[in-house]
């Protein structure tokens, strides 16, 4: 093994990486992207790029890189903001500016909106804080036709916190997130994988060997691609620290004891990937897509019967055999050499069509029409109604904001031609350089041509609706999810007064439905 081996490996598991490590070092764990291209062009071109974002998105990682590729002083960077007094840091970057020179800014989302703040008042100098670099910051996702003259300026801010890492582009046939997978697994197995599994002589060169497959790849990718969404944002670090896991284990030594036939050794690529002790990444795996929470019926008789042939009845423990399943069914998922290779054709499909996660990306996918439409199905039927093409029932409690409302009223219907759906996409300045997956989109009510209401769906949001509540996140209750509907209903409902004369009561703890008639004359009424 070289110097980037083993001992390298395990501190990039650990997440052991210094702002100041070697530059042989840094190039180990820097994966090229579109996004290298987008800076260097830029600073060519002798403009600034602000890089913002999350801890683990990379900021410094860029500024390190590129400083040994055009080299101060002839160009300015600042790899850490939080560094600095705001007065200090300001006077800096100006005078880089009047000295016009390019370069890179790392500056955390926080520290930039308190630095614009003091720029308001601290004479035109620092206007461009404001007019430019806070201006971009605020326009990096649009909805809609973009604001393109905020982006006509010598700065280029760039919010790595919208990044999906994981989706940037492979290949013209990688399937979803194989290309970034692929990236990262080559850059961190180069210097320590033999050309064959057989060849291994520890666990982490076999995990190497074996992570290289095309198969692992995708269903890497895939899985990713769908955590993507899941998990609030999965930065650079936390894929190089799950990939870095899957080979060593977090083992500060490698096991040269292993079988590479026998799917229960906890060290394998694919236990290790879905490991609930183990990284952020592989905690999020084993939580959401573990393949033992996810039934396959077909495939799990036969894996069944495949653990249990030859187990005696003086040697039979549920236990150990479900920890055996759990494992075989995990090779399976990832087409290793240790399952049966008949139960793998088609498997990852499958497994990966069980999780609920697609419908969300469907409704993002679909053509506006159908997306208005299956929405609005979605809120009819969550309020217990029979789903409808054409119409949405606006239901409302003209006392929700004094507590949890004992019923909901209904007396209006709204077309759904007054609907609109908008997915947030990233401004076409920056989108040639950040892979991005929307985490939501924006159902919108339009009246005389003006937009009235608006309901952010989100991923949380989406599967309330759909599950009636059932399986509302832990960190979010039940009750704030509804309120976000009732009171986008509320604004609907004061713009559209046209009531009918089939008014509806929903008694929300049995969820019985009374059904009120009221004649023309608004006199005489009858209950259903």
């Amino acid at each position: 093994m070289t110097d980037l081996g083993y001992e390298f490996l395990y501190e990039v598991t650990n997440q052991g990486i210094a702002e100041r490590i070697s530059e042989e070092e840094r190039d180990a764990i820097h994966i090229e992207t579109p996004l290298d291209d987008k800076i260097r062009r830029e600073i060519s071109q002798g403009n600034q790029v602000v890089l913002t974002g999350n801890p683990g998105d990379g900021k410094s990682q860029y500024v390190q890189k590129f400083k040994t590729e055009f080299n101060p002083p002839d160009y300015y960077y600042v790899v850490d903001a939080s560094e600095y007094e705001i007065e200090e840091l300001a006077e800096e970057w100006r005078q880089a500016v009047t000295d016009d020179k390019a370069g890179i800014v790392a500056i955390n989302d926080g520290i930039l909106n308190n630095l614009a703040e003091w720029a308001q008042n601290s004479g035109t100098q620092f206007d461009f804080l404001v007019d430019d670099v806070l201006g971009q910051l605020e326009g990096q996702i649009v909805h809609g036709d973009p604001d393109t003259v905020v982006f006509d300026s010598r700065f280029t801010t760039i919010d790595l916190g919208n990044r999906s890492f994981i989706a940037e582009a492979g290949g013209e046939n990688d399937a979803p997130g194989a290309g970034a997978v692929r990236r990262v697994i080559m850059k961190l197995t180069s210097d320590i994988a033999p050309d064959t599994r057989e060849e291994a002589t520890n666990h982490a060169e076999s995990n190497a060997v074996a992570l290289q497959d095309e198969l692992v790849i995708e269903t890497l990718g895939r899985l990713l691609t769908r955590l993507d969404q899941t998990v609030d944002h999965m930065t650079v670090r936390d894929v190089l620290n799950f990939i870095s896991y899957c080979i060593t284990g977090g083992q500060k030594e490698p096991d040269e004891e292993v079988n590479i036939n026998d799917p229960s050794y906890n060290l394998h690529y694919y236990n290790l990937a879905q490991n609930i002790d183990g990284v952020y990444l592989s905690q999020q795996l084993a939580k959401h897509f573990d393949p033992h929470l996810t039934s396959l019926p077909t495939i799990d008789i036969q894996l069944w019967d495949e653990i249990e042939e030859g187990v005696s009845y003086s040697d039979y423990n549920l236990e150990s055999l479900k920890q055996q399943y759990i494992c075989l069914k995990r090779a399976a998922l990832f087409g290793d050499e240790a399952a049966p290779p008949e139960y793998s054709d088609g498997f990852i499909r499958r497994f990966l069509q069980e999780q609920q996660r697609t419908e969300f990306e469907e409704y993002i996918r679909n053509d506006v029409n159908r997306q208005v439409i299956g929405f609005v199905r979605l809120l009819n039927n969550y309020f217990v109604e029979t789903p409808h093409d054409d119409t949405l029932r606006i239901w409302f409690d003209h006392n929700y904001e004094y507590g949890d409302p004992d019923v909901l009223v209904s007396g209006n219907t709204v077309s759904t031609s007054e609907f609109n759906v908008e997915i947030p996409e990233l401004h076409p300045t920056i989108e040639d350089a950040l892979g991005y997956t929307p985490p939501y989109f924006v159902f919108e009510y339009n009246h005389s041509g003006e937009t009235i209401a608006e309901l952010r769906v989100d991923y949380s949001l989406f599967r309330f609706l759909k599950t009636g509540g059932e399986e509302t996140p832990a960190s979010i209750s039940s009750q704030s999810l509804e309120n976000r509907v009732i009171q986008f209903m509320e604004q609907i409902y004061r713009h559209h007064t046209d009531s009918e004369d089939d008014i509806r009561i929903k008694h929300k703890q049995s969820d019985a439905i009374t059904q009120i008639k009221i004649s023309p004359t608004g006199h005489a009424y009858s209950l259903e």
